[in-house]
């Protein structure tokens, strides 16, 4: 038997006070509808660690629901849940920049319209609970020229650049489901790739591509630039420190791409000096880095469209 009330509680994610929040109560979990993080489910042996959680932790953690209904899902956190949800990575700055200029074009049904950036979501879509935090990334798309920025009304208006830039974004960062993985090609990582890099994509909701496995009579450099430019994100795995792999990465990044670091275990001491400052996956098995890299592609690049739902 379940309850459906509106009573005066704070999000137990966001701390958000009362606006009218729904919450059904059961015997074992509280079903949440909040106006930042959206619906979210907790089971009620959960609720104490979740309260637990240090503040810094939570806009992340807000963020993660927030994905996750955009993609059509309810989550549900269970107390298991709450140390992976504790260590969720920041967003980057571009991406942050990204999604608020979209977000932007996405609410302007009149080109001139005056956007309000203060809305309670916007704070879970960046990982910004402070307006400031919020203002200083609009701030970033007006020096960009993109939009127009009134600091003291929290509005945006859109230039004719901010819309053509939103728009080509947008198409790039929807139309790809493909994962390239960037790694040497010899035997002894045949198991890596057949039990750990394919399965973690796949199980995230994307399509692993290599370009040794791909049919075609162009230059193989050609190729791989034109599948990177294709692809949703880049897995560069360093074992062997293989030159290419250097190459596929930086040209990711340059790319605005999300890049995913792995490397095995043993070969981890000879990554250069350049990656050295990413959070990189030290795997020791294939099983090891399947789990691990499908749990970095879903908090890093967000579960695909072509995940299904067990």
């Amino acid at each position: 038997m379940s309850v459906e009330m509106l009573i005066p509680r704070p999000c137990d994610v966001c701390k958000l006070p009362d606006q009218g929040h729904k919450v059904i109560t059961t015997h074992h979990r509280i079903e949440f509808e909040c106006a930042r993080c959206g619906s979210y489910e907790i089971t009620l042996n959960a609720l104490p660690e979740m309260d637990a959680v240090p503040d810094t932790a939570r806009p992340a953690i807000s963020e993660w629901i927030w994905q996750k209904n955009r993609q059509g899902e309810v989550p549900t956190i269970h107390l298991p849940d709450i140390a992976a949800l504790k260590a969720l990575p920041r967003l980057r700055f571009d991406e942050r920049a990204r999604r608020l200029l979209i977000y932007l074009n996405e609410r302007t049904e009149m080109l001139g319209k005056r956007v309000d950036i203060g809305a309670p979501e916007v704070g879970a879509m960046l990982q910004a609970f402070d307006l400031a935090e919020i203002g200083y990334v609009a701030g970033f798309l007006e020096e960009r020229g993109w939009v127009d920025f009134e600091p003291g009304n929290g509005v945006c208006r859109l230039t004719g650049g901010g819309i053509i830039q939103a728009e080509e974004w947008a198409r790039a960062h929807a139309a790809s489901t493909q994962g390239f993985v960037a790694m040497w090609f010899v035997s002894a990582l045949e198991p890596a790739w057949a039990e750990g890099f394919e399965p973690a994509i796949k199980g995230a909701g994307y399509a692993p591509r290599r370009i040794d496995k791909k049919e075609h009579v162009n230059k193989i450099c050609d190729e791989i630039i034109a599948e990177i430019r294709r692809s949703r994100f880049v897995v560069a795995d360093f074992s062997g420190q293989r030159g290419g792999v250097y190459f596929e990465a930086g040209y990711a990044k340059g790319r605005e791409l999300d890049v995913i670091w792995t490397c095995r275990e043993e070969d981890l001491k000879e990554l250069h000096f350049d990656v050295r400052q990413y959070n990189c996956i030290d795997w020791n098995s294939p099983a090891d880095l399947a789990a691990r890299l499908q749990a970095r592609i879903s908090a890093v690049v967000g579960d695909g469209p072509l995940k299904q739902n067990r």
